[in-house]
């Protein structure tokens, strides 16, 4: 039996060629990535819907040294998460739980989570 791998363009579907008992040259396409955690998904097409959320958190103090008599002080930047979901993927259409903070420390130093 004789495989020839071809890569379908900017796809990820692989195409191989082989020649059977009968000595019909057939091709079949693969998803070299079926079983992993994060493939795309079998069919080739693709429905995502994302959903995240983004905020900030910040204190109010009192501040005589303000005109508005309250000051405010970020305690985080930036605090967000994001879920997705691929309606073509009926094996696993959910995705990862993904999520990140940000937060800034005496004005100089800038950590991302």
């Amino acid at each position: 039996m004789h495989r020839t791998s071809v890569r379908l363009g900017m796809d990820m579907w692989e195409r191989i060629l082989y020649t059977d008992t009968d000595g019909e040259v057939r091709t079949q396409t693969y998803n070299p990535y079926e079983g992993l955690p994060y493939s795309f998904s079998p069919s080739g097409k693709s429905e995502n819907f994302t959903f995240s959320i983004d905020n900030n958190v910040e204190m109010k103090v009192k501040s005589d040294a303000d005109t508005t008599g309250v000051k405010k002080i970020s305690l985080i930047d930036q605090l967000g998460a994001s879920i997705s979901y691929n309606a073509a993927d009926k094996e696993k259409p959910v995705g990862k739980l993904e999520y990140e903070s940000a937060f800034e420390t005496d004005q100089e130093l800038y950590f991302l989570i």
